[in-house]
C-alpha cells in the first residue's frame, strides 16, 4: 500500500484513535465514581478529580489515596462503613450486627484500559508507517506539502 493511498485515511485514523482515548478516559471516570462510592468515599468529589487534574494524575492520585480495606455493611441500609465505626454513616444503625465485606470491584477499569492500548497502537503505528516511507514521499515532505 503506497502513501498516496494511506494519506487520505490518516486523518481517520487519527480521529479513531482519539476517540478511543476518549472513550477510554470516559469509562476511567465511570470506574473511579462507582469505585470510590464502594470505598465510602466521595465518588463525585472523585470523578472531578480525575476529571480535572491533567495527565491522568487524578487518576494516580485516587489510586494512591483510596484505601481499599475492608468494611462492614449497615443492615439497615446496606451502605459501606469503616471497619472501626459503631454506628452507619448514612442511616446512623447500629453496626454491631453489621457483616465484613470486601467492597466490591469494578472491572469497567479494564475495558478502558484496552480502549487506550487500541488507540495507543494505532498512533504509533500510523506514526511508524509514516516515517519508514523515503524519498519525495516521507514525512518531512507530507508535513511540508500539507502547510
Amino acid at each position: 500500500m503506497s502513501v498516496r493511498t494511506v494519506m487520505p485515511m490518516m486523518p481517520t485514523i487519527m480521529m479513531v484513535a482519539m476517540g478511543l482515548i476518549l472513550i477510554s478516559s470516559i469509562l476511567m471516570a465511570i470506574w473511579v465514581y462507582k469505585d470510590a462510592k464502594a470505598h465510602g468515599e466521595n465518588g463525585l468529589l472523585w470523578l472531578v478529580i480525575v476529571i480535572v487534574v491533567p495527565n491522568a494524575l487524578g487518576l494516580v492520585l485516587y489510586l494512591l489515596l483510596v484505601k481499599r480495606e475492608e468494611k462492614k455493611i449497615c443492615p439497615t441500609c446496606g451502605s459501606y462503613n469503616p471497619l472501626n465505626s459503631s454506628h452507619c454513616g448514612q442511616c446512623g444503625g447500629s453496626l454491631d450486627q453489621a457483616q465484613r465485606v470486601e467492597a466490591p470491584g469494578n472491572k469497567l477499569w479494564v475495558v478502558a484500559l484496552v480502549f487506550l492500548a487500541l488507540a495507543i497502537v494505532l498512533i504509533v503505528g500510523s506514526l511508524a508507517f509514516m516515517a519508514q516511507q523515503d524519498g519525495a514521499y516521507g514525512l518531512v515532505s507530507q508535513i511540508n506539502s500539507l502547510v
